[in-house]
């Protein structure tokens, strides 16, 4: 599935739930190529509750919000949160800690993260799961995996004329850009507590579980 293909459904309906289905953490990364400007409509229109907005590609909606400094700093400040490994797995109790490491080296026969691409997830107060989307819902551009964060870190050009189109202040667009460089370049080790497994292990026909606090 791909984003042009979901615009071009004529129930609004029927479009809009499409859309939310598309942009959800459970399913699969949709293409987003020739239609990025929509994209970033649909992107930040997605961060305000569902009741405030009946329409995701409602341009003048999202001109305001990317204008709206207060909004995107709100949007900005979840980038803090996001992770590299997921540690409310197994124990969903676990809050407050965040694991951001760097890839670890590929060894023949071993499974481990460095077998997967490397991407950021979110985890944090739940009443704040919109706002995070912005920076870090995954898509695909140029056949690759990538979210917005990445890009503008990156500095992609397209992309920074299209914010720049959708109102966004050069100022602004500069802060955004060294604040996801900064963040999203640091390596963050959780507190160890209680609540996180550190090894896990065969023994015999069950498994041992060892936690450096116990």
């Amino acid at each position: 599935m791909n984003l042009s293909s979901i615009i071009k459904i004529r129930e609004k309906v029927d479009r809009e739930k499409a859309l939310r289905q598309s942009f959800s953490p459970y399913s699969p990364p949709i293409a987003v190529d020739d239609e990025e400007f929509k994209f970033l409509v649909i992107l930040i229109n997605l961060t305000v509750p569902r009741k405030k907005i009946d329409d995701l590609l409602d341009a003048k909606h999202a001109e305001e919000l990317w204008r709206n400094d207060v909004h995107l700093n709100k949007c900005l400040s979840e980038a803090s949160w996001y992770h590299s490994h997921n540690l409310k797995y197994p124990d969903p109790r676990v809050s407050h800690q965040v694991y951001r490491g760097v890839t670890p080296s590929l060894y023949p026969d071993v499974l481990t993260s460095a077998n997967l691409p490397c991407s950021f997830e979110w985890s944090n107060n739940s009443t704040m799961v919109n706002i995070a989307k912005l920076f870090s819902s995954e898509f695909l551009w140029n056949g690759n995996l990538t979210t917005l964060g990445l890009l503008l870190v990156k500095r992609q050009s397209l992309w920074l004329d299209l914010l720049i189109s959708l109102g966004v202040k050069q100022d602004t667009l500069d802060l955004i850009i060294s604040f996801l460089s900064d963040e999203l370049g640091k390596q963050k080790i959780p507190t160890v507590s209680g609540l996180l497994k550190a090894v896990t292990v065969c023994y015999g026909r069950s498994t041992c579980r060892n936690n450096p606090n116990r």
